[in-house]
């Protein structure tokens, strides 16, 4: 107040019976600056992101790592009301008794702790409950979702988990109104993206709530530093979620976000390719065998196809593999509606593709190694390590040796 007194007098000065017109202007300037910024409420958000401003209601998906050029491929960014948890929220603190608290709740376990399908503590007997909806007739839904969390590159598990207390350890939650008709296992392969994954947790937990699912996260991470092997720290997941007894399993990948809270997590009659229109792919479908991204697949389907092939290294060629698979076994891959299905791809730096005369070699012959390459290999993985963290199961998995013909020296035939 003292400082508008002030500014006034300056303009105005008593000595004169006129306003200086330089500094009147001046003066005019000001106020309309600070009342367009009161008006706008342009303020970053504390501690979740200095970069995203509240006006700001859509930005095209490129900044979502998407290539989108089409008006209707733009994505919500910030709308209030519609995300049960809603972004402001994270700024409030977390005391380090609360940290500690939640560091106190990581349990080291081995497969052989874990019972089939007894592990678990918040499995609800509900005998007398109605069976949950399914998705597309769940009231609940409330279709496009807000990408804001995609700019956010400084959220804390620590913060996710105090807004989640109604999770189990593990990440586990099952609806106690209604009986789920589901019990998944969302499978999260991962490596140094501890951002991306935050995010993802953040994101999924409240879209799988509404869902009505009975669910968990089985974080699955390569232990070393070596050649990165997604199929075979994806079947070794796939073990875990057998112990946990799970319906079906998602494999999802850290950087893939829904746009559309009515794409279904639920377990599938036939494989489901959730992913199957990325942002940076243009939202298009390119060739048959795709299911990158994030599939949803149920056990006895999984076990059919013999899981992920063990002998793609680096980057690609798995992926494709499990499509060649489902398709010999003439399944149909089940994809989502275009429109509600689409995902949002977060940029980052992909694993380089070092052997690739190789991986074209392997798909050539895909069908005919689904017997004897895949999950009943029992000596292609060891478990090193294993916790039940506040929102997951961290799981460390040992690849043992990369064939010197994937390291790119040269010596690839």
């Amino acid at each position: 107040m003292y400082i508008v007194a002030g500014m006034v007098r300056w303009a105005f000065p008593i000595k004169r019976c006129s306003a200086h017109p330089k500094k009147l202007g001046l003066l005019v300037a000001v106020f309309t600056l600070g009342y367009i910024c009161i008006d706008r409420n342009i303020f970053f958000l504390d501690r979740v992101s200095s970069k995203l401003p509240r006006d700001i209601l859509s930005v095209d998906s490129k900044y979502a790592g998407g290539s989108a050029k089409n008006a209707d491929q733009k994505v919500d960014l910030y709308h209030s009301g519609v995300d049960e948890m809603h972004l402001s929220e994270l700024s409030k603190g977390v005391t380090e008794k609360e940290v500690e608290n939640m560091k106190q709740t990581v349990q080291y376990l081995t497969l052989d702790d874990i019972r089939d399908g007894q592990a678990e503590s918040n499995t609800k007997k509900l005998d007398g409950a109605s069976m949950c909806p399914e998705v597309e007739d769940n009231p609940n839904m409330k279709g496009p979702i807000p990408q804001a969390v995609l700019l956010i590159d400084n959220l804390k598990e620590s913060e996710v988990a105090s807004i989640h207390p109604e999770l189990s350890p593990g990440g586990q939650w099952a609806p106690d109104d209604c009986k789920p008709r589901h019990k998944v296992a969302v499978i999260i392969p991962y490596r140094d993206r501890q951002s991306h994954l935050t995010r993802l947790l953040y994101f999924l937990i409240p879209i799988l709530k509404r869902q009505k699912l009975d669910f968990r996260f089985i974080v699955t991470e390569q232990w070393g530093n070596d050649l990165f092997n997604k199929g075979r720290i994806m079947n070794a997941a796939f073990r875990l979620a057998e112990r946990l007894g799970t319906d079906c399993v998602i494999f999802h990948d850290v950087d893939m976000f829904p746009q559309d809270d009515r794409n279904p997590y639920s377990c599938p009659p036939a494989p489901r390719h959730l992913g199957a229109f990325v942002s940076n792919l243009g939202y298009q479908l390119w060739y048959k065998e795709i299911v990158g991204g994030a599939l949803a697949i149920s056990m006895a389907d999984y076990r059919a196809v013999n899981g992920y092939s063990n002998m793609y290294w680096a980057w690609g060629g798995e992926d494709d593999d499990m499509g060649k698979r489902i398709l010999s076994l003439n399944y149909t891959i089940e994809r989502p509606n275009p429109v509600t299905g689409r995902y949002s791809m977060l940029k980052h730096v992909k694993r380089k593709r070092t052997a690739p005369k190789l991986i074209y070699k392997l798909l050539e012959i895909a069908e005919q190694r689904v017997a004897t390459d895949g999950l009943n290999e029992t000596d292609k993985w060891n478990v090193v390590k294993m916790e039940v963290r506040p929102l997951y199961y961290h799981m460390y998995v040992d690849v043992l040796e990369v064939p010197e013909e994937w390291r790119g020296n040269g010596k690839e035939s």
